[in-house]
Parts: C-alpha cells; sequence; structure tokens
C-alpha cells in the first residue's frame, strides 16, 4: 500500500504548491474585471468575462480528452494552444482595428449580429440582413448573431469565441491525425498545426477562418473515423462538409473528393462477404452527399456546369479581383493543372523574405521560409509517403486535397489574401511532416486490449 501511494504525492505537493498562486491569480482577475466594468465598455469587460469561462470549459475536457487516448503528456501543450489561441484573438483584434482602422471583414459581420441578435433571441430566426453578399458571408453574419444573442453585442468579446471555435477545429484536426496515422508523430504535428503563427492568428476573429477551421476540422475526424471504421464517422463528415458548403462550397467540393477517393482506395479488412455490401452502401452515401454539394457549388460560382473551362473562367475572374491593395503580385499561373507544382509552392511558402512589403508580409514570409526548412529536414518522412498512401487513405487525402486546393487558389495574386486562406490547407499539408520517417523502425502492434473496430 505505500508503494502504491507513493506516486500520489508529487501530485499533491504540486497542488498545494499551485494553490497559493491560482488564489492570487483569482483575486487579480476579479479586481482586474471590476476596473474594467467601472472604466470600460462591454465590448472591452465581456471579452474580459468569457475568456476565463471558456477556458474553465475547455481544461476538463482536453484533460479527459487526452487521458482517454493514452496521451496525458499532450495535456500541457493542448492547453498552452488553447491560451495562445485566445491570445491571437486580441492581436488580430488589435491589428484589424489599430493597423486597418477597423476596415474588415470583421466589422460588417459585428454590425450585422448586433441586429441579429434581438431577433434571435425572440425566437425570430429567420431574419436576415439584407444586401449582397454570398452565401458564405450571410452565413456568417447569422453565426455573430446566435453568438451575439448568448454573450452580447462584444465585438472582443465575439473575436475570442469564434477564436475558440477554431482552436476546436485544431483539436479535431488533431485527433483525426493521431486516429488515422498512429504511427505519426503525433508530438510534431500537434506543435506545427496548434502554435504555426497563421493558424493562431488568421482563424482568431469574428469571419469565416475561425468557422471554416472548425467544420474542416470535423471533416477531417468524420473521414478519419470512417476509415478507422469507427461508428459516426459518416455522420460526423456530413455534418462537417455541411457546414464548410455554408462558408466556402468550392473548399467543400475539393475535400469531398479527396475524402472519396480515400474512401475508395482504402484497402479492405478480412474476408467477410459482408465488406463489399458495406464499401458498396459507403460509396452510395457518399454519392448522396455530393449531388448537394455540387449543386451548392454551381449556386455560389454562379455557373451551369462543373467542366474545367467554367472553373477556369471564374479563376480568371479571381485572378482579376485580387490585384487590388499593396500587397499584390505578379503570377504566371494561367489556372491549369500544369501550374500547379508552382502554386503549390506560393501558397505553402511565399511572399519571400525580400518580397514582403509590410510588417504583416514580413512575419508571413518567415512563417514560409520555417516551412520551407522543415520541409527540407522533413525528405525523410516525405520519401516515406508512397509507403503510407498504400495503408492510410487518410495521406490520400491530404494529397488530393493539396492539390485540389492549389488548383483552385493558382490565380490569387495577393500575398494578404494567400496568407490568410491557405489557413484551409495548413492543417492537411502539415500531416506529411509528422509521418513516420523512411527507414524507421515500425512501432509495436497495438495492445490486443485496444477495443474492436467496425468490420464495416
Amino acid at each position: 500500500m505505500p508503494a502504491a501511494g507513493m506516486p500520489q504525492a508529487p501530485a499533491a505537493s504540486r497542488s498545494e504548491a499551485l494553490a497559493p498562486a491560482l488564489l492570487v491569480l483569482l483575486v487579480v482577475y476579479v479586481f482586474g474585471l471590476a476596473f474594467s466594468m467601472q472604466h470600460f465598455s462591454y465590448d472591452v469587460w465581456g471579452a474580459i468575462a468569457l475568456a476565463p469561462v471558456l477556458i474553465v470549459i475547455s481544461v476538463p475536457l482536453l484533460v479527459r480528452a487526452t487521458r482517454r487516448e493514452g496521451a496525458p503528456g499532450m495535456t500541457r501543450l493542448i492547453v498552452l494552444a488553447l491560451v495562445l489561441k485566445l491570445v491571437g484573438a486580441l492581436a488580430r483584434y488589435a491589428v484589424a482595428y489599430g493597423v486597418y482602422g477597423g476596415f474588415a471583414d470583421a466589422a460588417s459581420y459585428h454590425e450585422a449580429g448586433k441586429v441579429l441578435a434581438p431577433l434571435y433571441r425572440s425566437g425570430n430566426f429567420a431574419a436576415e440582413i439584407a444586401g449582397p453578399g454570398s452565401l458564405g458571408t450571410r452565413t456568417i453574419k447569422g453565426v455573430t448573431g446566435f453568438v451575439y444573442a448568448l454573450i452580447g453585442p462584444s465585438q472582443l468579446a465575439g473575436f475570442v469565441l469564434f477564436s475558440w471555435l477554431g482552436f476546436w477545429g485544431l483539436y479535431l484536426f488533431y485527433r483525426a491525425f493521431v486516429l488515422a496515422v498512429p504511427r505519426g508523430d503525433a508530438r510534431r504535428y500537434a506543435l506545427l498545426v496548434f502554435l504555426l503563427p497563421s493558424m493562431l492568428f488568421w482563424p482568431s476573429s469574428i469571419g469565416k477562418e475561425a468557422i471554416i477551421t472548425l467544420t474542416l476540422g470535423a471533416t477531417a475526424y468524420g473521414a478519419a473515423r470512417l476509415f478507422a471504421r469507427r461508428r459516426g464517422g459518416l455522420l460526423v463528415m456530413a455534418v462537417g462538409l455541411a457546414g464548410t458548403a455554408l462558408i466556402r462550397s468550392h473548399v467543400a467540393m475539393a475535400i469531398f473528393v479527396a475524402v472519396s477517393v480515400g474512401y475508395v482506395v482504402r484497402r479492405s479488412r478480412g474476408v467477410s462477404p459482408f465488406a463489399p455490401v458495406a464499401k458498396a452502401i459507403g460509396l452510395a452515401a457518399l454519392a448522396g452527399i455530393s449531388v448537394a454539394v455540387l449543386s451548392q457549388v454551381k449556386d455560389d460560382l454562379g455557373i451551369e456546369s462543373l467542366d474545367v473551362r467554367s472553373v477556369q473562367e471564374q479563376l480568371a475572374t479571381n485572378q482579376r479581383n485580387t490585384t487590388d491593395g499593396g500587397s499584390q503580385f505578379e503570377t504566371t499561373s494561367d489556372g491549369s493543372f500544369a501550374s500547379i507544382p508552382g502554386s503549390l509552392v506560393t501558397i505553402l511558402f511565399r511572399p519571400w523574405p525580400f518580397e514582403a512589403s509590410n510588417l504583416q508580409n514580413l512575419i508571413a514570409a518567415l512563417e514560409g521560409t520555417l516551412l520551407a526548412v522543415l520541409f527540407f529536414r522533413s525528405r525523410r518522412r516525405l520519401l516515406a509517403i508512397p509507403r503510407q498512401v498504400r495503408g492510410h487513405p487518410y495521406v490520400v487525402v491530404v494529397l488530393v486535397y493539396t492539390v485540389l486546393f492549389a488548383f483552385a487558389f493558382s490565380t490569387f495574386s495577393n500575398f494578404g489574401i494567400v496568407a490568410r486562406q491557405r489557413v484551409q490547407l495548413f492543417p492537411f499539408v502539415l500531416v506529411l511532416l509528422a509521418l513516420p520517417a523512411a527507414g524507421q523502425r515500425r512501432a509495436p502492434a497495438p495492445s490486443p486490449a485496444t477495443p474492436r473496430r467496425l468490420s464495416a
């Protein structure tokens, strides 16, 4: 019995040592909140009140999840990522209103949310804001209205809550990686996907980036469960796809095609006579989802058919629409598949340091340079991709989605837009940097005590 009790002593000691510090933090927070309520508007102190609540809600969930997956050592890293993500909301707010003077999409979403919030609280959920705008823009205005109906019209608090939702999207990406690539370097992937500056900054404001990070994360996690033959995978993926389609239907189409290819090439396990039937049912379900996604893409792009010519014409329009502002650059892409390699280099790594025209571009350039170095140093992992493709359909999803994303954004010619849009790609492409290296000794097989998975 004494031996069994010994490991508990350090934990108890740490708890006793932390108690005074936590008490001091609590007192400081209470007095800080009281001071803010007396001297600042709700737009400021609303965020101060909300952030600790989100942390208190999240930490027990994260601790329980990491213990359940057998990785308690990841708890500190993920909790740190949560705190940094909320700090990222403050940085995003400061840039939007300190650097750009409020000329940001978040400002229009904020105004719409203030109008919609009281209508939603009164039960009028059919209310919309009239005026031009894509389905994605209208969706985010509606989401902002629901957020303000819950927390009140505090723009800074809205930034914090949207950033929190973006964090859970990143967590779902992490869970997808752990499930789909069990022999991969989960800690390396977590460090990259949680702490990359772009992921801390861009999906941390009222806007599309935070919500699409959540919906893409749900899609990736659902796909990983589907490939691993876990219950509920198809449902989670469908919900994620639906949310993505409401914001950016062309991105939903790209990830749907990628998941479908991964599902087709997935190996069948065992010799069960029901395996072909189960796969046929899965393909039929994916075909049904594709009808809805294709219809939404055509409506959003304003085209009658998704042929290559129509898509290229839309890409040309995108190119013309992204040549304004102070971060434009000359692109040699003609919107063809042959331009994908060059486009991929631009999306992942540019601007180069000598192309930076302001502080924001310089930070993006340093991040791109760091990524280029990581890709070079991870060449053994990249060489292992052909071997990983055979047994990991999630890697197929990553490769197909990366190619389609590069094609869709190949004609964008503004570094500011590219830096913001590529957060939809990073959580996928970073998987390649955390694969088992070529020649790496295989890890032991899972314990027989591992719960059985569905054979479908």
